[in-house]
């Protein structure tokens, strides 16, 4: 059997043989497949096929690395599973200890919602230089940064659930900033301040996910944008 027409796939899905010579057809193998292709090729294991085989792949990943890739795969899940709940603890808890009910009330609510997004530690980690505003707000005094803090989490929170869907993202940052109007609502907060908060508020969010539609989704572009949405908040504290 040559390697080309070791390489073409029966036209016939249903057939047991999947491997029998059918001329001027292939389809894409996926993972499987290529497992199954891999136990053949013992059979007829020699360099031409397998360079006709490394070459007829449309992703260039050797049959080889599959197996490693996917106990990698796994192995990376499972260091998810056990650091984001150690993490989610650490954040509840220098937030409740600096800031009090509404500061933790916040992030908790922001990191529920970040469990619709597709994170990997390093990303989920980020969330925590949100604090930052907590604790200039404990050391100077000023109640008042509790709003820059709120767009660091909507807009970290809008940024990367649209990696799911655009309107995840939009529906993620104005969950998030309904949550804080609800807060200073609860603080007795005046009529002019609420409307001037929720329009502030909307708009850095509509900025912080059209900014990131039109990046490159890097992690430094979008933690330059969470940034950016934050001192924006801060700054229009003046209003």
């Amino acid at each position: 059997m040559s390697p080309k027409s070791f390489l073409r796939i029966s036209e016939r899905g249903d057939s047991g043989d999947w491997l029998a010579p059918a001329p001027n057809s292939r389809i894409r193998l996926n993972w499987t497949s290529r497992i199954e292709l891999q136990l053949q090729m013992r059979f007829y294991s020699t360099d031409s096929v397998n360079r006709e085989v490394e070459k007829s792949w449309n992703e260039e990943l050797p049959v080889e690395r599959i197996g490693v890739e996917k106990v990698e795969d796994v192995a990376g899940r499972n260091r998810i599973v056990l650091i984001i709940p150690f993490l989610t603890i650490v954040l509840l808890s220098i937030s409740h200890f600096l800031g009090g009910h509404p500061w933790t009330i916040l992030i908790s609510l922001s990191l529920a919602s970040l469990g619709f997004a597709n994170l990997n530690v390093k990303r989920f980690g980020l969330i925590g230089f949100s604090l930052i505003w907590l604790l200039l707000s404990r050391l100077t005094g000023q109640r008042e940064l509790f709003f820059p803090y709120t767009m660091f989490l909507a807009t970290y929170v809008a940024i990367f659930l649209s990696d799911r869907h655009f309107l995840m993202g939009w529906s993620g940052g104005l969950f998030v900033v309904a949550c804080f109007i609800a807060i200073r609502c609860h603080q007795r907060a005046t009529f002019r301040v609420l409307v001037v908060e929720l329009i502030v508020a909307t708009a850095i969010v509509a900025f912080s996910v059209i900014a990131d539609s039109l990046g490159r989704k890097t992690l430094v572009w979008r933690v330059g944008i969470v940034a950016i949405a934050s001192l924006i908040a801060f700054c229009c504290l003046a209003i």
